[in-house]
């Protein structure tokens, strides 16, 4: 269902108002890079890591200027206690679907990371320098 879901979605929103730039939010999970956080369901973080992996190639073939895809991990559930620190993945979400978030395109990222960082800092280098940074692949075979 991860993974069927978000591609049949993705398939349908890209022929959707043609001209228009859209956005597609996919929301995951750590579990896809850290598997230890998914050890008792094991089908729960390898099928995000599909859906994720999916999107990231369709990424490749989509330009960001016809459909901006950014998955992130969203961190903590809206919970009382979370919103009394400010927490809220649903401002990072308004972010990434936004222009300013273009570069993001097809890449993995936290909701809780900063934001400033990964526009100008030393994460934006690396964006920068590695078309492959903060995507799912296996480097080094």
């Amino acid at each position: 269902m991860n993974v069927q879901a978000g591609y049949r979605f993705a398939q349908r929103l890209s022929t959707q108002n043609l001209g228009v730039k859209k956005y597609l939010l996919n929301v995951s999970t750590i579990a896809i890079h850290n598997m230890d956080l998914a050890s008792n369901n094991l089908n729960y973080g390898e099928s995000k890591n599909a859906a994720v992996l999916l999107l990231q190639l369709m990424a490749r073939t989509v330009p960001g200027d016809e459909i901006q895809i950014v998955s992130f991990h969203p961190e903590a559930i809206l919970t009382e206690t979370v919103q009394a620190y400010g927490g809220c993945p649903g401002h990072f979400a308004v972010w990434a679907a936004s222009e300013e978030a273009k570069f993001l395109h097809g890449r993995f990222v936290h909701a809780t990371w900063d934001i400033t960082e990964l526009q100008s800092g030393a994460s934006k280098a690396l964006i920068d320098e590695d078309p492959d940074f903060l995507k799912i692949e296996v480097k080094g075979c």
